[in-house]
């Protein structure tokens, strides 16, 4: 019979202790959040192997119209075709510090060193987009970081519709977790889904994982928010 077992959450190649700042905290420990995480961690992730990517399709909320005479709607297909261009876009902003536009611009085309087109557009509130002509560099960008601006965190998310920085929220960043020491049964791409959805909301698996040529660990990419509490370890399976 197989034991129930503790099955250990954590960022890429990150050590992350639990009591990491202990020394600041009160006696009645706080919740620690990915956000505290980040802001103080300066380890790089290990770079992504090659994934699969899948088609992005994008919902948009019921919001009820202002009460205005004037209001101007379109249909999903129209929306479609409007946002095709922006598929390979992403967001970013760096914790704690204003970045000059044309500096942010040689940083990133620095670090990502793009073999296609790269635009790099200011949005508002310290939020830019970066709007990438060829698969390959999108996905090094999005999934081979973290990546650091003058020793400050770049956080880097995929760019969604209708996101307005005076009005949204830049609060969540892309990363990838491990799952160390699970059982084998669980290497499929739904049933790590369901367990990568306690710690966030799951994009992808890595190519190892997915064709089961490590089961040390599963490995997957997702999306969490910043202020969310850190998760350490999830319990897996009854058995």
């Amino acid at each position: 019979m197989l034991l129930n077992e503790s099955v250990e959450v954590t960022m890429t190649d990150q050590e992350i202790s639990e009591n990491g700042k202990a020394h600041n905290l009160p006696t009645k420990p706080l919740p620690i959040s990915f956000k505290d995480v980040v802001e103080n961690s300066s380890q790089w992730f290990e770079e992504a192997k090659r994934i699969k990517i899948t088609s992005l399709e994008w919902e948009d909320d019921e919001v009820p119209p202002p009460d205005v005479s004037k209001v101007v709607s379109f249909n999903k297909s129209t929306l479609d075709k409007l946002r095709q261009p922006w598929k390979l876009t992403l967001m970013g902003k760096c914790l704690g510090i204003s970045i000059r536009p044309s500096f942010m611009t040689q940083r990133v085309r620095i670090m990502w060193k793009p073999k296609g087109g790269l635009e790099v557009i200011v949005l508002g509130q310290n939020v830019f987009l970066f709007r990438f002509s060829i698969q390959d560099d999108y996905e090094r960008a999005l999934l081979g970081g973290p990546w650091f601006i003058l020793d400050h965190y770049l956080m880097i998310t995929k760019w969604k519709p209708n996101f307005r920085p005076s009005m949204n929220p830049f609060d969540s960043m892309t990363v990838w977790i491990r799952f160390p020491k699970l059982l084998v049964e669980y290497y499929d791409k739904q049933a790590l889904f369901e367990i990568a959805r306690v710690v966030g909301d799951p994009l992808r698996v890595d190519y190892a994982t997915d064709h089961l040529t490590r089961a040390r660990y599963a490995r997957v990419c997702l999306v969490i928010k910043m202020n969310s509490p850190l998760v350490t370890s999830v319990w897996v399976g009854n058995q």
